[in-house]
């Protein structure tokens, strides 16, 4: 279910995405996983309440896991909170002991206005075939 949402996602089927995900937390509501694609489908959507709630509620379920941070910066970014997003940025950049996908940190910086630095990111993350 959680990987059929995702293609749902790329599809552009937000609407559907969302009702597939929200069945899975209403069952598990600590389902990282679950919340931060939520706050990924609600982010793209331009819905703040929504994609910050989500996004903050699995970096709290999970705060170790790099991918699910780079997705709180990402939405901190995108709705102007530029010092959140960069701390978290930084926590990511610094760890040694976790790795996290190029791509995932290109949509921080993407949200940040960071072209340059984006670009950069998705190149590495061809490169590694991430």
């Amino acid at each position: 279910q959680y990987h059929y949402v995702w293609i749902l996602y790329h599809n552009r089927r937000f609407d559907e995405a969302l009702g597939l995900i929200g069945k899975s937390i209403e069952s598990v509501p600590n389902f990282a996983h679950g919340q931060a694609v939520s706050g990924w489908v609600f982010r793209h959507l331009n819905k703040k309440a929504e994609a910050i709630e989500h996004s903050e509620k699995a970096h709290q379920i999970s705060p170790a896991t790099n991918w699910i941070t780079a997705n709180l910066a990402a939405t901190y970014a995108k709705f102007g909170e530029e010092q959140k997003a960069l701390k978290l940025i930084k926590k990511i950049e610094t760890d040694k002991n976790q790795y996290v996908s190029p791509y995932c940190l290109a949509q921080a910086y993407l949200n940040l206005g960071e072209i340059n630095k984006t670009f950069e990111l998705l190149e590495k993350s061809v490169e590694d075939r991430d």
